[in-house]
């Protein structure tokens, strides 16, 4: 799709009222609804200049004419912030705006054809939860219609917002001081950025509270030293992925950590990791313990769901899924627990699905 391969319509079981769903800012993309189908666009680009809101626009105009739809109504994200919000507020059209995980669910669930309650897993970098905090480590029972948080990682101190995103090494050290644990093992941070962030965990000033595994994956990577200013996105998770030695990686220990009534604690995991650093432990060793533990306690709450709810489908979106070690790891440890798994087609399992997802959505609310 962003290579020009549109339009290639989602085919939906049932009759669609017209829906433009917004997207959201990241991965920009928009999509349209008509009758038993969904339009995607292309891929637009990250929402970060006019330039790009004009040809969001200029692509928009396009499609509703080369379709002949006129919306009725606009799906858009709940962060209120976003471009693609502002566009729906002042769109003159009735909007509806869609919690940000609940349309990655709902786009793999409108790609499989599933209307029934799922078991959905969305791991991702930032999504505005109900709650006004950054979510992103989450795992809900869901339907199209709406959705329970059933587990999520425990919430953590994300100082300067979208500032600390670009520099992991300050969220690896705004974590550690968070669990008490001694921030000497980091490199690459100034006494000026330390005092700062320091100032920030005291006042409460500029302090985002985040359940983001993208996050968790950030602190890892920084702990190990791997890029503490990054260039392009996801780049610290990638190269800690990279490190992964994946063939022998389920044999090895774990991390410890507690699921209890509904969050993930991961202050354990980070405290262990960072022990196994200060001790000089191979890279690629907790690398791969990382990774192991991620995925076993993420198919330990789905056991637990499925011995309280009954439940036995589940999803898998969010943008951290395409790290390959993840998601190969987690499907194959998912299914031999006889869970039956679905995920993402011809879309991505990041934001540039959340358009469909916003659609489906809204269309069962209505």
């Amino acid at each position: 799709r962003s290579r020009g391969y549109v339009p290639n319509p989602i085919l939906i079981k049932k009759k669609l009222p017209m829906i433009l769903g917004a997207g959201a800012e990241l991965k920009l993309t928009f999509a349209l609804s008509k009758n038993d189908r969904i339009y995607p666009s292309p891929y637009i680009g990250n929402q970060e200049s006019k330039a790009t809101e004009d040809f969001y626009r200029e692509v928009l105009e396009k499609y509703q004419n080369w379709f002949k739809i006129k919306p009725e109504m606009i799906a858009c994200d709940l962060h209120p912030n976003y471009f693609t919000t502002n566009f729906a507020k002042k769109s003159g059209l009735p909007f509806f705006q869609v919690q940000h995980h609940h349309a990655h669910i709902a786009a793999v669930m409108a790609e499989n054809q599933l209307e029934k309650d799922v078991i959905g897993i969305v791991y991702d970098g930032t999504g505005f939860g109900n709650d006004g905090n950054i979510w992103g480590g989450e795992i809900f029972r869901a339907n199209l219609e709406g959705f329970e948080r059933i587990y999520h990682l425990n919430y953590m101190p994300l100082p300067g917002g979208d500032a600390a995103i670009k520099h992991p090494i300050r969220i690896a050290y705004a974590y550690l001081r968070e669990i008490g644990e001694n921030t000497e093992l980091l490199s690459n941070i100034s006494k000026e950025e330390k005092t700062i962030i320091d100032r920030l965990l005291e006042t409460n000033a500029y302090l985002h509270q985040t359940s983001s595994m993208g996050r968790l994956f950030d602190c890892a990577a920084a702990i190990l030293g791997l890029f503490p200013e990054i260039t392009f996105e996801a780049q610290s998770a990638m190269a800690l992925e990279f490190l992964c030695a994946n063939e022998n990686m389920l044999d090895l220990p774990k991390y410890p950590y507690e699921i209890s009534e509904k969050t993930i604690n991961i202050r354990p995991l980070i405290s262990k990791l960072a022990e196994d650093r200060s001790r000089k432990i191979s890279p690629k060793i907790i690398a791969s313990k990382f990774h192991h533990t991620v995925i076993d306690f993420t198919v330990q709450a789905a056991l637990k769901i499925r011995k309280k709810y009954r439940l036995n489908d589940v999803i898998l979106a969010g943008g951290v899924m395409q790290n390959g070690v993840l998601w190969r790891y987690l499907q194959q440890e998912l299914r031999k627990k006889n869970f039956t798994v679905y995920t993402p087609k011809s879309l991505s399992p990041n934001d540039s699905s959340l358009a469909v997802g916003q659609i489906m959505v809204v269309a069962e609310q209505k």
